[in-house]
């Protein structure tokens, strides 16, 4: 009986599951292959940048999405779907991807893991992506997605070319194309948003305005992690002047109780003031810039998130202090 092409896949991801190969059905671990496949067939690439056997992100992205038959289904007539693993036990890589692997890491500057990088038959980057919840449809949503945004790329990258850099005219064109794809796209095309920027520095222009995430957003989103962070390292460093982690696992609940109550007081004392003064101020500032509309919302999310810190740290040095007060 002749099996049609999704009872193929299908049965090829059944088996796949079965075996102890590291790689998913309908993939392939060599990329001079897969760039070859896409030039003959017209279909992108698809490269799953992996670590199998130990990263868990990896194996999960693998298990829910890249090993299911829906997926395969969906994404074989798009893609050539190739894999680049980089595992701790190299022996269940072949040869010739235990020598091209790490090269190739290098060559597309894969930082972490999982990294999912559309190509195009050149293995030029067209667009990535990484883990996504969700499953098989979810992920082939996203997918057809950035295709739609590549080809809505592909018809401004000759025109916005032959425009001069630097200039307005090719700034407005930058623009248009930018504000025809989302956010998440816009992030990965940033060297385009500060050419806009940069095009129009005073907003004059009527360009700036578009980009609110990226000259106010950002810039909270950047002090609200350093802010917790500094807040982290000031609490660690109290109790690590006080005890050790297994010391402190190791006590009764009424002295871990006391430790706790000494380092807040300690912190309340040394770091919190100094810290309370900066979020304040700095939630001041960001109350005062001009937010542009498209970012407003996210923004003043964010300067929340801030204040709450800020009225968190008021809160225990007025705590810590109420025992002096009796």
């Amino acid at each position: 009986m002749k099996l049609t092409l999704k009872e193929t896949l299908i049965l090829a991801a059944a088996l796949s599951a079965l075996s102890a190969i590291a790689m998913p059905a309908g993939f392939i671990d060599d990329m001079e292959a897969a760039k070859a496949q896409a030039a003959e067939s017209g279909r992108y690439i698809l490269a799953d940048f992996s670590g199998s056997d130990w990263c868990g992100w990896c194996k999960r992205l693998d298990a829910e999405v890249f090993a299911k038959p829906e997926f395969l289904v969906g994404a074989t007539n798009k893609f050539v779907l190739v894999m680049v693993d980089s595992p701790n036990d190299k022996s269940i890589l072949s040869e010739n991807a235990r020598k091209a692997n790490p090269g190739l890491v290098k060559k597309y500057n894969v930082r972490g893991f999982p990294t999912v990088l559309i190509l195009d038959s050149d293995g030029k980057v067209l667009d990535k992506t990484g883990y996504m919840r969700g499953g098989p449809d979810a992920y082939l949503e996203a997918l057809d997605k950035m295709l739609d945004e590549i080809k809505i790329a592909k018809g401004y990258e000759s025109r916005i070319e032959a425009l001069p850099k630097r200039s307005l005219e090719r700034a407005r064109l930058v623009d248009e194309f930018l504000m025809k794809i989302g956010l998440q796209s816009q992030m990965r095309h940033e060297d385009l948003v500060d050419e806009v920027l940069a095009a129009d520095p005073d907003g004059k222009a009527g360009l700036r305005q578009h980009y609110g995430y990226f000259t106010c957003s950002r810039q909270a989103e950047g002090f609200l992690r350093s802010f917790q962070r500094e807040v982290g390292v000031a609490v660690n460093k109290a109790y690590e002047s006080m005890t050790t982690p297994e010391s402190y696992r190791a006590m009764s609940k009424e002295k871990r109780a006391e430790i706790d109550a000494k380092a807040m007081a300690k912190v309340a004392k040394e770091d919190y003031p100094a810290l309370l003064k900066k979020g304040e101020a700095e939630v001041a500032r960001l109350r005062k810039l001009d937010v542009p509309a498209d970012a407003k919302e996210h923004f003043d999310s964010v300067v929340d998130a801030i204040d709450d810190v800020v009225k968190n740290i008021r809160e225990r040095m007025e705590k810590a202090k109420a025992p002096e007060s009796k």
